[in-house]
């Protein structure tokens, strides 16, 4: 089971939400997990459907996933040491 699975699970989020969320969700707000601004995007959309602190966890949750690594997070950092730090540490599977 995925991170994402599990904190889909654990949040307890509509059935037949999974992976495929991602594709749906990244098609909503015309951006990719690896996008730059797809994190507040995806606050911004899901934030209509849950409160805010869930939407930012699952949020961060697909971007993990979706870009394979955690190392994009960390407030003030540009998108371009964030995409350099994703490439070095692949560290979601």
């Amino acid at each position: 089971m995925s991170r994402l699975d599990r904190y889909l699970l654990e949040k307890g989020m509509p059935k037949g939400w999974d992976k495929g969320t991602i594709d749906k969700i990244s098609k909503k707000i015309g951006k990719k997990p690896g996008d730059k601004g797809f994190f507040d995007e995806c606050v911004i959309h899901m934030s209509k459907h849950m409160d805010k602190d869930t939407a930012k966890g699952l949020c961060a949750n697909m971007k993990d996933t979706g870009t394979g690594s955690t190392m994009w997070r960390g407030k003030g950092k540009s998108h371009d040491q964030a995409t350099k730090d994703i490439k070095k540490k692949q560290n979601v599977k």
